[in-house]
């Protein structure tokens, strides 16, 4: 009480703060006596609990946190380091932004050195190394692993292999690199045992070098362990290779445990490799008999102490070379070593590319381009003349070894790649290679900051291996978390457009090969464009720059996007595809590792709706504003085409300043061409090129090179002009008229040609012929376009009577023509043919015209205006254009008014209309232009002083005025507007694709497309939300879960600035390297006190942090491997199971949740603790497991460790794999403060830190510091970050009463979600009906042939009667219609209250939070309360076990599948279940059991701690509890538990047969299988998932009826949503309703309950849009009656939404599904 009422309150008068003071001593000193040392009961003495004294250096305590939150974990040295600099962490960060990146992908291609596997092709990025090549590699032993399964023979003193020497025999033994055979005895050990005749050689592998002691110790049977290979370190006791001299032998090489001399190698003489045939001796030395036959060598070599007699190499500085070449042996002071050939991999570096053979080139990318190196022409080939580099694809070392697999050929070849330098033979598996590069570089990496903050960065933009696949492909997943190491303090906005071109994320989120619905007549993939707005950028709801949530005014958060936004962007990013395949990189099948390409024919060409109710677009100039001669403007830039190119090019003459700016030099003959350039300067024009308005391609001497113009927009709309080609002047295209795209034609005056009778037949010219008779033919409109032209125009007084002259004027005279160009192939826009035909005194001509050397079939302009396609306006207001598919390809435009016509085509016409006619404020500027503009070289001509400044070339403000304001960014002073008729309009919005017939070459559209998704990553980039989103997310993985709103708006202000606290670092808007200060500089950060600051730590980042702090050394020095450890502590780097990374980042424990308000008010932003998320009771034992294992034995598999097998197991040479080298201190005190210090910070309670004492001193002799360890690890300072704040002592629990069970009254439910968002369209499929049609006509790509299906009957659906179930569920198909024991429930989904698409488009019902979203419509699912965003309602299982526990039933919550809410209750706490093992106990509880209830026993007011020690508790309690229930279960069947729903089942079941043990009533089970997310390959996905279901519910089924319990279990499935009726040419995408499954002994089965959806009819009122069907009925038509047959009294309290449906209608009635 002192205590509470000291802290944090104005210091009281000296008497009262002297009393306070005592009293504060006291409670402290019994408080600790009491929640210290207070062990199950007994209380000892005052003295033994006094706490320790605080650390003497605060400072050191202080750096010790810092470390914590920056590094990847303080150790002694970073200690030393940082205390150097006296506390300046600034200053320390800034030295760690100095240190060169350390990446991932160069780490592992150095230490890939493989041999030359037989399946490589002749590729020469994958030769072996040249033998006088540096690094090339020769060893001493004379097997390898390459060599099993081959014929070794002694003959002659001699080994051959396969016929080939191998070596000779050494009668004195030294030569082979032996030693005198040892006499080996055959003693069993002292703690007795087998005899060492046992013919068991199981026994003896189990325990010899593998074995416990005394074996080791006593070399217990020391030959019988030899005889079966496993030996003693330093024994030989096999006679000897000399026994073979004179004999002639022959056996198979079956093993060769280590490559170096005197490993054990196993020979088979039968062949057969069987363990009684195998003979074992040591790898013997390389020796000649005659030393002769191989000179001494004079070259260098040199070693690595690591790989044992193996020398490289060191390479030569003699101009001669080497003396190796073609040598196969060398003599290297008297030992003679073999060239062992392994792979080069070449150095292909950014800044050193190198030339590749064997495939396609390295492609130039917006990543290399600046360093990318143009070939000679003689250098040529395969069409590579460029030679561009990859980040981080170094050379490999050959001094490291071979460490880590790597794919050189298919990789069903495993076997070549797993011939390792080290002890990992067998353990380490091909898709462990990127986490070992990880693990070296968190533990050890001297830019840990870097580190640190890439595993930060990777958790908010996520991309895993769970969703993609492809784990051993570790050079393409190093590659992209390269992305986050270099970019880690560089700007956010790099990492954006990396990732988004990165193969990896393009295959994860389905959006590769996505292509527009006019390429594929699919609709684009969703599924990146809804995941990089909700999770990467800008989240779900719009926030203030502090991070809170805007609301409206009825106090609801405000969305960001919608749903038509995500179909609007999901067009952006269509046209990604694979890159090429090449060489140098790790063989894949596909490439990985370079950007993805772009097809823009495959992009969508229509215009996009921003955030913000404008289009992508807005802001960039016209394309048809290129200034003229931008070409040699500034900045212009330039592209190297290579040494042809087809089509018309300018010749650029060697004067040209332009030729001397590509050329890189003077004359053509010391060119030195650069893949990209860019002008410095504007340049003068020379010679031809002073005539030109643009240019395409020039010749540069030999070289060619393409004008890339900047990236500029073109209006959707246009009015037309007709262009023709002069072979086909008939047949002519509607083009819009400002582009250049067509010729100039020109040509005035009119052909006075007669007609072949006049000549003839009287003689006539068109000017002497009859008067009458002419007149009479020059009224005939096509006579006289065919012939007299001119005489009937000159003459048309007389005959004609019509006013204007109806025809072409005539008045130039005679007719003349030219065709106008530059050069060759010249295009210009029609208003600049116009103006050329006009200097030339003619007009642009509507008939063709002799060619003239301008390029022959090239399009020309005519004088015909034209209407280009209709556009067409849909019923809802969208419209559409350009397109044979009008309905997908239809986008929302601003009607002026909102109004728009009724529905159909509309020949439409566009204006440019002026803005402004005086110079605007800068405010209107950006609210009302959406044109830009390219830069300005004129002069200014209004407002030049101001704040705006206006460049008008006519003098006055016009359309064609352009304002320059804001930064140097220059606007259009112009709307263009379409027009349908006088009553409606629209603006016209920008595209980036020319729209319209003529296509752009391949290459322009492209670039069209790429500058299209730039604008969109732009838009996203710099949206208001984004600072403070990212900003939040990266604080939670740094310092606190719950900043302050203080705490992210400076974080955010440092993201947006660039500078934090006045020291600028880029001063760029996305700066994250004065966010990363921020973040760590922030008091908040460094002196933070509250409550809710701080976090509960990720797994991961506890094991590496422990292990650097205490100097984890690995016994053999090498590498740390790890086994995949997210299946036992729920993180692993690479395997997120989701994009929502491990955690979902608003995960908030239960215990501090607050329970919602029955009507929405303005509320304090939810907490969150999501790391908590996986704090369950399977990861939480496994974690404390396997910390134990790596303090008896370091990274081991030994005792739940997190090691892998190495082909060792057990005893001193199997378990132990390095260990803990921190040293103590000088004292018991000062080793436990540093303790303290390393692993807390200094943040050890008195209590806490008495609990370590003790266990320190009540060890045995120097097992102290390890017992220290153990409890420290064990505290909720270590597993937490904060200010814990004791708080006093939790008075225990009470036990549970104990419940007399019923016979009979068991009943449980089973909830199975298929996370992802099932396709359960594609699962029951209504058949020989009508629907059947619509349901194939509608699902495209997708549906299944009748024939396929599994039919069953349904009796009761009005529209079909017949119905076909997926063929892969052949057992629930038995089940419903054979045994009627499964029924399913259609047309189900979240719903608030019934609702129509007229309902939902006006928004007048109410509807679920984040529709669509997985993360929301998981939670509205699990809640059934899909209003209100997060788990605070709990979940849906949960509150039914709440009821029913209150009415007396004795109910447990079980999950299966982690922290699952549906499972948790108000009072009921769910119980974690390890689907694998079951319940899962920590190893060392009853070792350590006191010091647990002394630590747990503390209560806290930092709710992190708190949380920790009460869910530690309740995880160590029900572990213990229900492992020892489990223990003793047995299954009625031979239930195979083969997948990951099997084995959850599996335990479902082993609970239920526990029922009488456990004294259950009520049981409710959640289990989970996920992968239903098939915005790709939905047809094998859904085909392997449901096959999973279907043979697990088969065994489920048949251990239940066993049972004879059967008819007492229910077991339902969920899922976020159903899917897309329409395909996205590779799968589906979210939806919203579905259907689902019911089974169990007691329902009435065989029937589809609800009624099925009445049409796939696009448009009907449930279809919500492409094809998401508006469920029709609620989850709670199938929850309430199964939670009534559970039990449950008042459905209408579970179930707060039930009073907004008709029950009868909506809910289905208990005895209707239930016997």
């Amino acid at each position: 009480l002192a205590q509470a009422t000291f802290v944090g309150r104005p210091l009281p008068p000296p008497i009262e703060r002297a009393m306070l003071l005592t009293a504060l001593l006291a409670a402290s000193a019994f408080s600790r006596c009491l929640a210290g040392e207070h062990l199950r009961g007994s209380v000892r003495s005052l003295a033994a609990v006094a706490a320790p004294e605080p650390i003497g250096d605060q400072r050191r305590a202080e750096d010790a946190r810092f470390l914590l939150q920056s590094t990847f974990g303080p150790t002694r040295a970073s200690l030393a380091e940082l205390g150097a600099l006296g506390g300046d962490y600034k200053q320390w960060i800034e030295a760690q932004m100095r240190v060169p990146v350390r990446s991932h992908r160069e780490h592992f291609r150095a230490r890939v050195n493989p041999r030359p596997t037989q399946g490589q092709t002749s590729s020469s990025a994958f030769a072996a190394r040249d033998r006088c090549a540096a690094g090339s590699r020769w060893q001493r032993f004379a097997l390898t692993q390459e060599d099993l399964g081959k014929h070794l023979e002694i003959r002659g003193g001699q080994l051959l292999l396969d016929g080939a020497w191998l070596t000779d025999i050494d009668p004195s033994v030294v030569g082979n690199g032996g030693t005198t055979p040892s006499n080996c005895t055959n003693v069993k050990p002292s703690t007795g045992g087998k005899e060492c005749d046992y013919e068991s050689v199981s026994y003896f592998t189990s325990r010899c070098s593998r074995g416990a002691e005394p074996w080791v110790t006593e070399k217990a049977c020391q030959q019988r362990c030899y005889d079966v290979g496993y030996g003693y370190e330093g024994d030989d006791c096999s006679g000897g290779w000399q026994k073979y001299i004179g004999t002639n032998v022959s056996v198979t090489v079956c093993s060769v445990n280590d490559e170096h001399v005197g490993s054990i190698v196993g020979l088979s003489v039968d062949g057969s490799c069987t363990d009684t045939s195998l003979v074992y001796m040591p790898n013997p030395a390389i020796w000649f008999a005659n030393a002769s036959q191989v000179s001494a060598s004079s070259a260098a070599f040199h070693s690595n102490l690591a790989l044992r007699d193996v020398l490289f190499f060191a390479g030569s500085s003699d101009e001669n070379g080497c003396d190796l070449g073609g040598l196969d042996f060398v003599n290297v002071g008297g030992s003679f070593f073999r060239h062992d050939p392994r792979v080069v991999l070449l150095e292909n570096t950014v800044a050193t590319p190198a030339r590749l053979g064997g495939g396609a080139c390295t492609p130039r990318t917006f990543i290399n381009e600046k360093f990318c190196r143009v070939l000679p022409s003689s250098e040529v080939e395969d069409g590579c003349f460029l030679a561009c580099g990859s980040v981080g694809e170094v050379a490999n070392s050959p001094s490291e070894g071979h460490q880590l697999p790597y794919h050189m050929v298919d990789p069903q070849d495993e076997n070549p790649y797993k011939h390792f330098d080290n002890r990992y033979k067998k353990g380490l598996s091909t898709s462990m290679s990127k986490s070992v590069v990880w693990i070296e570089k968190a533990l050890g990496s001297d830019d840990q900051l870097r580190q640190r903050m890439a595993w930060a960065l990777s958790q908010i933009v996520v991309v895993a291996v769970p969703g993609v696949g492809k784990s051993s492909y570790a050079e393409a997943w190093t590659s992209l978390y390269d992305i986050f190491v270099r970019n880690a303090f560089g700007n956010y906005r790099d990492i954006l457009r990396e990732i988004t071109h990165n193969p990896i994320m393009g295959e994860y989120l389905t959006y590769k090969n996505s292509k527009s619905f006019d390429a594929s007549q699919s609709y684009p993939d969703e599924n990146y464009a809804r995941e990089i707005m909700q999770l990467f950028t800008i989240g779900l709801f719009k926030l203030h720059p502090n991070g809170t949530c805007i609301v409206d005014e009825l106090g609801q958060q405000v969305s960001t996007y919608d749903n038509e936004h995500i179909m609007s962007f999901a067009r952006v990013f269509t046209g990604f595809s694979q890159p090429f395949e090449r060489s140098n990189v790790e063989w894949l099948g596909n490439e990985f590792i370079d950007p993805m390409r772009m097809t823009g024919k495959n992009h969508d060409p229509n215009p996009k709706r921003d955030l913000d109710g404008g289009f992508l677009g807005d802001g960039f100039p016209l394309c048809s504003d290129l200034p003229a001669q931008a070409f040699l403007s500034r900045d212009a830039r330039y592209e190297f085409l290579g040494y042809t190119s087809e089509g018309p090019s300018l010749a650029l003459q060697n004067s040209s300043a332009l030729f001397a700016a590509l050329c890189g030099a003077e004359t053509e003959e010391d060119c030195t061409f650069k893949a990209v350039v860019s002008l410095a300067e504007a340049l003068a024009c020379s010679g031809a090129e002073c005539a030109l308005r643009s240019v395409s391609v020039v010749r540069v001497g030999a070289a060619f090179y393409e004008f890339v113009p900047p990236a500029c927009t073109h209006l959707f709309f246009y009015n037309g002009r007709a262009i023709a080609k002069e072979s086909k002047f008939n047949s002519q295209t509607c083009v819009d008229e400002t582009l250049q795209v067509a010729g100039t034609s020109c040509c005035a005056g009119c052909t006075d040609k007669p007609t072949s009778w006049m000549l003839t037949n009287r003689g006539w010219t068109c000017q002497n012929a009859s008067r009458t008779w002419m007149n009479k033919k020059c009224k005939q409109e096509s006579w006289r376009a065919r012939y007299c032209h001119l005489t009937c125009y000159n003459t048309r007084s007389e005959w004609n009577t019509e006013e204007p002259y109806p025809g072409v004027n005539c008045s130039a005279g005679v007719y003349r023509e030219s065709r106008k160009c530059d050069h060759i192939g010249e295009s210009v826009s029609f208003a600049a043919a116009g103006t050329q035909c006009t200097e030339l005194g003619m007009g642009v001509c509507a008939a063709d015209t002799i060619d003239a050397g301008c390029a022959s079939e090239m399009h020309v302009w005519t004088p015909t205006a034209c209407s280009p396609a209709m556009l067409r306006v849909h019923a809802d207001g969208k419209v559409s254009g350009h397109t044979q598919h009008p309905e997908p390809n239809r986008f929302a435009v601003s009607w002026t008014d909102s109004a728009w016509p009724a529905p159909g085509d509309y020949d439409a016409h566009v204006e440019l209309q002026a803005v402004f006619s005086s110079v605007p404020n800068q405010t209107d500027v950006l609210s009302k232009l959406r044109l830009g503009a390219f830069a300005q070289s004129g002069n200014c001509t209004h407002g030049c002083g101001g704040d705006v400044r206006a460049f008008a070339p006519s003098g006055v403000i016009d359309a064609a005025t352009v304002f320059e304001c804001c930064g140097g960014r220059f606007f259009k002073n112009a709307e263009s507007v379409v027009y349908l008729n006088s009553s409606h309009s629209f603006r016209n919005p920008p595209v980036f694709i020319r729209p319209g017939p003529l296509v752009q070459t391949d290459a322009a559209r492209e670039r069209a497309a790429l500058a299209e998704v730039e604008s969109l990553l732009d838009h996203l980039f710099h949206h208001p939300n984004t600072p403070p989103f990212v900003s939040k997310r990266l604080i939670q993985r740094f310092v606190s879960s719950n900043p302050s709103p203080a705490y992210v708006e400076a974080v955010a202000e440092a993201f947006s600035t660039g500078q934090y606290n006045e020291t600028v670092y880029s001063g760029r808007y996305g700066d994250l390297a004065a966010t990363l200060v921020a973040i760590l500089m922030h008091p908040e950060a460094r002196t933070g006190e509250a409550p809710t600051t701080g976090l509960h730590r990720e797994p991961i980042l506890k094991l590496i942090h422990f292990m650097r702090a205490m100097e984890y050394t690995d016994s053999q020095a090498q590498a740390v491997v790890m086994s995949k450890l997210s299946e036992d502590i729920g993180q692993f780097p690479y395997e997120a199971p989701s994009v929502f990374n491990y955690f979902d980042a608003d995960f908030m424990p239960p215990r501090l949740m607050e329970e919602p308000e029955p009507e929405p008010e303005a509320e304090p932003e939810p907490l969150a603790a999501p790391e908590f998320e996986i704090f369950t009771t399977p990861y939480a034992m496994n974690f404390l497991n396997g910390l134990s294992s790596l303090i008896e034995y370091g990274v081991s598999p030994c005792a739940d460790g997190f090691g892998v097998w190495d082909g060792r197991n057990g005893g001193q040479t199997g378990c132990y794999k390095g260990a803990l080298s921190f040293a103590e201190a000088e004292s018991v005190d000062a080793t436990l403060q540093e303790l303290d210090l390393l692993l807390t910070g200094g943040r050890l309670t008195p209590v806490d830190a008495a609990a370590v004492r003790a266990a320190y001193e009540g060890a045995s002799t120097g097992a102290g510091l390890k017992a220290a360890q153990h409890v420290i690890a064990l505290t909720p300072e270590f597993h937490n970050a904060g200010v814990p704040k004791p708080n006093g002592t939790r008075p225990a629990s009470e036990p549970p009463a104990s419940v007399n069970m019923s016979k009979g009254e068991y009943k449980a439910t089973v909830m199975l979600y298929l996370g992802g968002g099932a396709d359960t369209y594609h699962m029951l499929v209504p058949i020989e009906c009508n629907l059947y049609d619509e349901y194939k006509a509608r699902r495209v790509g997708v549906a299944h042939n009748q024939s396929q299906l599994l039919p069953i009957t349904a009796a009761t659906q009005p529209q079909c009667q017949k119905f076909g179930l997926h063929p892969a569920l052949s057992f629930v198909a038995d089940l419903y219609e054979n045994q009627k024991q499964a029924a399913f429930v259609s047309n189900i989904g979240s719903l608030v209250e019934p609702i129509t698409r007229e309902q939902l488009q006006s928004g007048s019902s109410r509807t679920c939070t984040g529709l669509y979203s997985h993360s929301h419509q998981t939670t509205a699912a699990h809640t059934l309360q899909c209003q209100t965003a997060g788990a605070a309602p709990r979940g849906a299982g949960g509150r039914v076990a709440d009821q029913l526990a209150a009415s007396g039933y004795a109910t447990t919550s079980f999950s299966l599948a982690g922290s699952a809410v549906w499972s948790q209750g108000f009072n009921t706490s769910r119980e974690i279940v390890d689907p694998k093992k079951g319940a899962i106990r920590f190893n060392q509880y009853n070792v350590w059991a006191d010091s647990i209830a002394n630590i747990t026993s503390q209560k806290h007011g930092n709710i992190y701690c708190e949380e920790y020690n009460q869910a530690f508790a309740e995880a160590i309690e029900s572990s213990e509890e229900l492992g020892t229930v489990l223990d003793d279960v047995s299954l009625e069947t031979d239930y195979q538990a083969d997948s990951a729903l099997s084995r959850q089942l599996h335990q479902v079941a082993r609970l239920i047969k526990s029922r009488e043990a456990r004294g259950a009533e009520r049981d409710i089970f959640y289990i989970s299988l996920g992968g239903f997310d098939t915005h790709a390959d939905l047809e094998s996905v859904v085909a392997t998932k449901f096959k999973e279901i279907d043979d697990s519910l088969a065994g489920f089924v048949a251990e239940l009826k066993a049972q004879d319990i059967f008819d007492s279990v229910v077991l339902a499935t969920e899922s976020d949503f159903g899917r897309t009726l329409t395909w996205n040419g590779q799968g589906t995408d979210h939806g919203w309703g579905g259907n689902h499954l019911v089974i169990g002994g007691g329902i009435k089965g065989g029937q589809i309950f609800n009624e099925f959806l009445e049409t796939f009819a696009e448009n009907s009122q449930y279809d919500a849009g492409r094809g998401r069907v508006i469920p029709k009925y609620p989850w709670e038509s199938m929850m309430v009656p199964i939670a009534e047959w559970m039990g449950l009294e008042r459905p209408d309290v579970t179930f707060p939404n039930l009073g907004n449906f008709n029950q009868s209608e909506h809910i289905i009635d208990r005895h209707d599904l239930f016997n």
